[in-house]
Parts: structure tokens; C-alpha cells; sequence
């Protein structure tokens, strides 16, 4: 089966296409693909990052949120979050935390060789949007400036849908996530979700960072310019079949490789990928070029073809997800 690059980019779109996100213009598109969303919905959930709200409310374990449940009137589960928490700090702080380097300066920075990682979308109401932007930006700055565990925290907005935004976030390691979720900044994001502002469950997908080749630092993951602003990203779940993930991960390797490579791909910008914590053979992707045309390279490129011949296998359970979107 040929895959093609469709002539407009900016759609989300389900496919048997490659994780750089080509499109078989064959397929129809779904409205919503149900599989990203897990068996139950609720709108009062919140992201990126999340805690459940309410002992009434789940998301599937699909989505990676199988040891997050609900922590109840009696602060037992908050305290040992605290706990972690401190032990997080003490270790970084300390400098007896593996993920501990020094720089040339001597300074203490953090790394990470397998980054933990959250793929996140909402969908928000139209007459919350501005203030979901408020709460949302001003809580990716207190995580980039107060806590020493995180890497990464980009917003994106989907490129045909206004009201649908991503998240892709990374930390040092799980407890550098869950220190997150006891962060104060993370306090404002958490109430503004019990008031309802979503039109459809969050989706929240965890996973740690595959095949990175050096230990990733925050300078590591801080793009040129505003943030990134304007930067094209794509945003992927893949469900390969169990039969066939050997030569998936091989096939995605040299992708990887060749993506990460600037000599090859000057435009590409980043390319993380990783398999669910709670969902074996879930793969999510984030990816970003500076622009359109730079992802369109990287769709000609050679070690990209080879993705695009195992693709057309057809070695997925469920066709892929793909979203494309704009850093913001």
C-alpha cells in the first residue's frame, strides 16, 4: 500500500501512515477516534500532569493513568506524594541523584537518558479559550523556572481545529513528575479543571523516551526563538501488532536516527518516541521542524521512505492517530 503526502498538512488524520505523519488520503477521517480516549469519558479531568478529581471519575489506563487515582478526603496518598516529592529535591539538590551532571561551570543541571514523557490534547470550550491560555501558560512557566526535574513543557494548537490544544511535557523521571503535581503553579491549572471548561475528555498519554543517544538536559529540549512559537509539530499514537514490533522498533530506530542526524535534517527539531507505561504496543510520538516545509523534507527523506515501505504492511492493530499543530 502506498502512503502519500497529502497536499495540505494541516488536518488532524487517522492512517496506516508513518510516524513522520504522512497520510493515506485513502482513508476516511474520523470525527474522533474513539481508541485515544479509553473506555470511559468525563470532562472533569485535568492536564498535563494530571491528578483525578473526583473517586468517581476514571480515564483508562490506555491513556497511562493507572497508578494516578483518585486521592480522596483523607490526604493519606497527597502525603506520600509529598514525601516523593522531598526525596526528589533532597536528591537533586544533594546531587546524589543519578540524573545529576555539572556543567562546565560547576553548576548542577539535571538529565536524563529515558525521559519521562506526557503526550497530552484538550479539546476546550470556545468561551474558556482565553482564559485556558492564561492558566495553562502560567503554569508551563512556573514548571520550567521552579522545578529542577522538569526538561520540557510545550503548548500547541491543533492547525484546523482552534479549540484543540497539545501538551508535550518531560521530566527527569517519574517522581520529577509526580513533584510536579504538588507544585503550586500546578494548583491553579488543577482548579481551573474542576470548573468544567473542557467539551470533551483529556487525553493523556505517559511514556518514557526511547533511543536518545545522550542524557537530555533542559537546554537540550529549549527551542531558538519565543519558546518555539510558530514551529510545526506533529503529535502520533501508533498501535503496532504484536507480531510485528521487533521490526517496527528497528524500522523506527533508523528513523529516529536519521530525523535526529542535522546534517540530514537541519529543519527537524526534535523527534521523541516511546511505548505507554500502562499500554504495551501504544507508541506516541512528538515531533518538531521549524516549519511545514521542513517536515515535508523530512517526509523525502531516505531513512523516512524506508518507515513509509514498512508502513504499507499494514502492521498496525488500530490505524494511527495524527495530529498536526502549532507551538504557541
Amino acid at each position: 500500500m502506498a502512503l502519500r503526502i497529502p497536499t495540505s498538512l494541516t488536518r488532524h488524520t487517522e492512517s496506516a501512515s508513518p510516524i513522520a505523519s504522512t497520510i493515506s488520503a485513502t482513508l476516511p477521517r474520523p470525527s474522533l477516534p474513539s481508541h485515544t480516549l479509553g473506555a470511559t469519558r468525563t470532562t472533569n479531568l485535568r492536564a498535563p500532569s494530571f491528578r483525578i478529581l473526583s473517586t468517581r471519575s476514571r480515564i483508562s489506563s490506555q491513556n497511562g493513568i493507572a497508578g494516578l487515582r483518585a486521592f480522596g478526603s483523607t490526604g493519606i496518598r497527597a502525603r506520600q506524594e509529598l514525601k516523593v516529592r522531598s526525596k526528589f529535591e533532597e536528591s537533586a539538590l544533594s546531587g546524589t541523584s543519578k540524573h545529576v551532571d555539572r556543567a562546565a561551570n560547576g553548576k548542577r543541571i539535571m538529565s536524563s537518558l529515558t525521559p519521562y514523557c506526557l503526550n497530552v490534547r484538550v479539546v476546550i470550550k470556545p468561551e474558556r479559550k482565553d482564559e485556558f491560555l492564561t492558566v495553562i501558560k502560567a503554569d508551563q512557566v512556573g514548571t520550567l523556572t521552579d522545578e529542577v526535574g522538569a526538561l520540557q513543557f510545550l503548548i500547541m494548537q491543533d492547525n484546523t481545529n482552534s479549540n484543540q490544544f497539545f501538551f508535550h511535557e518531560e521530566y527527569v523521571n517519574k517522581d520529577a513528575f509526580l513533584a510536579h503535581t504538588e507544585a503550586p503553579h500546578f494548583k491553579s491549572w488543577r482548579d481551573f479543571t474542576a470548573t468544567d471548561p473542557f467539551s470533551e475528555a483529556i487525553e493523556v498519554n505517559q511514556y518514557e523516551a526511547l533511543e536518545e543517544v545522550k542524557s537530555i538536559t533542559k537546554n537540550d529540549r529549549t527551542l531558538e526563538g519565543n519558546d518555539g512559537a510558530g514551529k510545526f509539530t506533529v503529535w502520533v499514537n501508533l498501535y503496532p501488532l504484536e507480531s510485528a514490533i521487533s521490526e517496527f522498533r528497528g524500522t523506527i530506530g533508523v528513523n529516529k536516527a536519521g530525523t535526529d542526524n542535522k546534517t540530514l535534517e537541519p529543519n527537524a527539531k526534535q523527534y521523541t518516541y516511546g511505548e505507554n507505561v500502562a499500554a504495551p504496543n501504544s507508541f506516541h510520538f512528538f515531533e518538531v521542524y521549524d516549519d511545514e516545509a521542513g517536515f515535508k523534507v523530512h517526509a523525502g527523506a531516505e531513512h523516512f521512505l524506508k518507515w513509509e515501505a514498512f508502513a504499507g504492511t499494514k502492521p498496525f492493530g488500530k490505524d494511527p492517530v495524527v495530529y498536526f499543530g502549532t507551538i504557541v
